[in-house]
């Protein structure tokens, strides 16, 4: 079963938290998973300790998040606002 159709799952139990960690390195699916309520998303390239990180914060009711997906939903954010003056 894919990511996407485990967060179908999640709509006959709440209490279950999804973190996802594909394979594949693409900003579309960190959005999609994050607006479809998954818990994270984590790039299996990523550390371990970064991984532990972000499923701890998933699993605290936050939202579980590796460095380098940050780092991309920042240059995601920024490249679709416009801030007065720039």
């Amino acid at each position: 079963m894919d990511f996407l159709n485990m967060l179908n799952i999640r709509k006959v139990s709440a209490r279950g938290r999804f973190v996802s960690m594909p394979g594949l390195d693409f900003d579309d699916p960190t959005m999609e998973t994050l607006a479809r309520g998954t818990a994270g998303f984590v790039a299996k390239t990523e550390r371990p300790g970064d991984v532990v990180s972000a499923v701890r914060d998933a699993l605290s009711s936050g939202t579980g998040l590796s460095p380098s997906r940050v780092t991309k939903l920042v240059k995601i954010s920024l490249g679709r606002h416009r801030f007065p003056g720039h």
